[in-house]
């Protein structure tokens, strides 16, 4: 009991989780005490032992099941990214607290829809920046990822715009370079990936990310994962006005393809209007031409949304 005990204190369990594990324990607690006080016959100590020795492994198993079933408190606007065969879940909201946390889920081997089996991989170092509504996108080796941006309800900018890179082979935090060209921290944004630059559109900057007005962006900033150098890209022609909480989903011939979301129009140097975009209004923009079209959108048009996800 006082190995499981110890075992327990350096594990994160939720409070429910705990509480099973230790009415187990209790229980075997209890037949261990029975059986220590049963000295008066050597074969009544035989018999109970059998039984006892039996139920201990049992006991023991179920305590080890619970333990591995790690319940997660709901939470929202995090950030996810599949690499080999992992969903990595980081940052978000919970409980109007801006958390660090994060969870990985293998998808590789099947699991109960009502208990996922979630590993949780969250870390107290400095180097790991509380965020959600942020980016996050995968290195071209798979070895790692890299987050930026979002806001955070502690109303505070992010050391170094929160651009940092977590390896998922060592399991450690970094910051991945010095460079002074990273970009303004900005919210409500959606990151897509292809050959190794990741490209980055839109946003919003406000009192969640530290600033004292509310300003949005129209331009398109790149980083390249090879050169690990960031970039403002010249965009020809038209563009779009900024949005945020939209999706951006990159396809096969470097287009990305650009659905729902607020619709901002900055007013005035503090000021920004929002309308929610029509569905039929799909701006794409070619990462090879740098160039945006306005297709023609038919069909069923869904209704107006933000805060959705797309996947291709």
């Amino acid at each position: 009991s006082r190995i499981v005990n110890d075992w327990i204190e350096n594990q994160l369990f939720t409070a429910d989780v705990v509480a099973k594990i230790g009415r187990q324990l209790n229980i075997i607690t209890c037949l261990a005490h029975s059986l220590k006080s049963i000295t008066t016959s050597h074969d009544l100590v035989t018999v109970m032992a059998k039984p006892t020795y039996i139920v201990l492994p049992v006991m023991l198993a179920y305590v080890a099941q619970l333990a591995t079933a790690l319940n997660l408190t709901g939470q929202s606007a995090q950030s996810a990214v599949l690499i080999n065969s992992a969903v990595y879940i980081f940052g978000g909201n919970v409980n109007k607290k801006t958390v660090a946390n994060l969870y990985v889920l293998d998808v590789s081997q099947p699991w109960n829809c009502t208990s996922p089996a979630w590993s949780n991989y969250t870390s107290d170092t400095i180097d790991v920046p509380h965020t959600m509504n942020n980016a996050i996108w995968p290195s071209p080796d798979n070895n790692s990822f890299y987050v930026w941006g979002g806001n955070n309800n502690n109303r505070k900018p992010l050391i170094r715009s929160g651009f940092s890179q977590y390896n998922v082979v060592t399991k450690t935090w970094s910051r991945p370079i010095n460079n002074s060209n990273i970009p303004q921290q900005r919210g409500g944004i959606v990151v897509t990936w292809t050959h190794g630059v990741a490209y980055i559109w839109g946003g919003k900057s406000d009192k969640f990310t530290g600033d004292k007005f509310t300003h949005v962006f129209d331009d398109i900033i790149s980083f390249d994962m090879i050169k690990l150098v960031w970039n403002f890209l010249h965009v020809a022609r038209l563009t779009p006005p900024p949005r945020v909480w939209y999706t951006a989903t990159m396809l096969s011939d470097g287009q990305i393809v650009i659905i729902g979301g607020y619709i901002c129009q900055q007013l005035n140097a503090t000021t920004v209007n929002s309308t929610l975009a029509l569905m039929s209004n799909i701006p794409v923009f070619n990462t090879k031409t740098t160039r945006w079209t306005f297709p023609n959108v038919t069909g069923s048009i869904p209704r107006r949304r933000r805060g959705h996800t797309a996947v291709l």
